[in-house]
């Protein structure tokens, strides 16, 4: 063993083997022959050297497959995306054949904006479509609520992401007499970063005694509170939350009423 681990170089082998028999110098050549196949580049190098161009092909492979999920993940997405301009089209192309100024009577021209509703995605047209249902029940004297059941989220909110003031569009209902207090109210919105297309004069017998802040979802409450408070400091006025109103009503509204007082 002692010739194994301490194989003299090849020099001083050559130099010690003047003095050896042939024998010897046998016995000293074989132990140098186990020495270096027992070394690490004999034993493990063409390991080494296999497992590094499997692993060098494996990250060229995986390499292409990512870049092709990449290509894949934006076509897919380029897609959906001109699915939805046509989608966007067609809605636009129904509003002005089918409803607008044609003089439905309110439940007919309620049912038409809904199903354009349900397959509309731009922003801007989902906003129209929902200021036409509300106008279209107010010409009835209904609040928002009664003619946004059933509609699908104005906006979208991602799980445990807090609600900002320009996530609602924001409908002012008022009492006939108070519309200078709407006004104002409805400016407090605009500033705080709300979206508000307009305001609606309502009865006396639906009117709220009090003002109110009336909220669709149980999720709203803590933000409802947090702006009765910045409404209370822009206007002088009060309001209470009501609410989550019951029903199949959409994410992304909320209702600010002007009370009788």
């Amino acid at each position: 063993m002692t010739a194994v681990t301490d194989a003299p170089p090849p020099a001083a082998a050559a130099a010690a083997g003047k003095g050896l028999t042939t024998e010897e110098q046998r016995l000293v050549l074989e132990a140098r022959r186990l020495a270096l196949e027992d070394s690490w580049p004999r034993k493990w190098g063409s390991i080494v050297v296999g497992a590094g161009t499997a692993l060098a092909a494996g990250l060229v492979s995986l390499g292409i497959n990512f870049v092709q999920a990449q290509v894949n993940s934006h076509a897919v997405e380029q897609a959906a995306k001109d699915r939805a301009s046509e989608q966007d089209r067609t809605v636009l192309d129904m509003y002005f054949k089918y409803i607008d100024g044609k003089g439905d009577p309110r439940p007919a021209r309620e049912q038409k904006i809904k199903a354009l509703v349900y397959i509309a995605h731009d922003d801007r047209i989902l906003q129209g479509l929902f200021d036409d249902l509300r106008n279209t029940a107010g010409n009835d004297g209904q609040a928002p609520s009664d003619a946004l059941q059933g509609t699908p989220d104005l906006k979208q909110k991602a799980a445990g992401q807090a609600y900002v003031a320009g996530d609602f569009t924001s409908y002012v209902q008022y009492f006939d007499a108070r519309k200078e207090d709407a006004n104002k109210v409805a400016g407090a919105l605009s500033a705080l970063g709300f979206t508000v297309p307009g305001q609606q004069a309502m009865e006396e017998g639906k009117s709220p005694p009090r003002n109110q802040i009336r909220i669709y979802r149980a999720d709203h409450k803590a933000f409802a509170a947090a702006l009765a408070v910045q409404l209370q400091q822009k206007t002088g006025l009060a309001f209470e939350v009501v609410g989550p109103i019951r029903g199949a009503l959409p994410d992304g509204v909320i209702e600010v009423w002007i009370g009788q007082t």
